[in-house]
């Protein structure tokens, strides 16, 4: 309450407040709380006047708060002026930057989580987004987590002071982000800090595997086919799905001969081992290209 005042004088300097009253001036009823009391600055202040409490809105004694902020108040034909001295403005000013910048810098210990490696998967430049893969999670959409970046996020590379523009897809990452996280999948928090790694292992593989899956479903799209596979262990949920982009170019035959295949030989239920780009796009469930396909010996 009283920062928002404080904020309002600061930018200001002189405020000329109009009161601009209804035709008819009407009597209201409203309460007077004495148990309201004043804090500024962490120090008690007021300790004579009281707040109105109207419809849900607390009215102050703006003489009594003026002075308690080094303004001058004054009041005429309606017309309420709040001034403030160009030498105590400049010191609230000093005064509220410094507190602005304390804060972006200091972060309560119990509000931080920290994750100590991850993967990064995709940068949104325009967005300012990291989505990483904690360490030791599967690499599935559900378990990645997006991180909004903002002018008080510190990141690093070795150690020295870097931007987004220096981050790069693979690299191992330590994290500090907040524990408030958005219930979308995947889950999104802001980050404090990012500490980036640059090691011979950040270059990604020229492609991944998905071993022994499920063929759910086949679909015919402008661009080609895509196809919905699942894990074993249950291939109906999302949750263990995949949809491979399958062009011209994926190549199919199966593992006991290399007679080529195409896409309109592959049924529901096949179950087929698959090579794909080590990129995948953050749907759900996950898509991405299909380079080779082998159709497994059905049991």
């Amino acid at each position: 309450m009283s920062k928002k005042l404080l904020m309002l004088l600061t930018a200001m300097g002189t405020l000329t407040v109009t009161l601009i009253a209804s035709p008819i001036v009407k009597n209201v009823t409203a309460q007077l709380d004495p148990s309201i009391s004043f804090n500024l600055n962490g120090e008690k202040v007021m300790a004579d006047s009281n707040a109105l409490m109207y419809n849900d809105t607390l009215y102050l004694p703006v003489r009594a708060l003026g002075t308690e902020l080094g303004a001058d108040i004054a009041y005429k034909d309606k017309v309420v002026y709040i001034s403030i001295e160009d030498e105590k403005m400049a010191q609230l000013t000093e005064a509220q930057k410094t507190e602005m910048d304390t804060k972006s810098v200091e972060v309560p210990a119990e509000e931080v989580a920290t994750i100590e490696s991850a993967t990064l998967k995709d940068i949104s430049t325009d967005s300012k987004q990291l989505t990483i893969l904690p360490a030791g999670a599967q690499d599935v959409p559900t378990n990645m987590i997006i991180l909004n970046l903002d002018e008080t996020t510190v990141i690093t590379v070795d150690g020295k002071a870097a931007t987004l523009a220096d981050l790069s897809l693979g690299m191992e990452l330590t994290v500090t982000h907040s524990l408030m996280m958005t219930r979308s999948l995947p889950p999104q928090t802001a980050a404090f800090t990012i500490e980036a790694k640059t090691t011979a292992s950040e270059a990604l593989p020229e492609f991944m595997i998905l071993e022994d899956v499920q063929i759910v479903e086949i679909t015919e799209t402008p661009f080609g086919h895509q196809v919905l596979v699942g894990k074993n262990q249950n291939p109906e949920s999302p949750e263990f799905q995949t949809i491979l982009n399958v062009s011209e170019e994926t190549s199919i035959h199966h593992e006991k001969n290399k007679m080529l295949y195409t896409v309109k030989d592959l049924e529901k239920g096949m179950k087929i081992t698959v090579k794909h780009a080590p990129v995948m796009a953050l749907s759900f469930p996950g898509q991405t290209a299909a380079y080779e396909i082998v159709i497994l010996t059905q049991q």
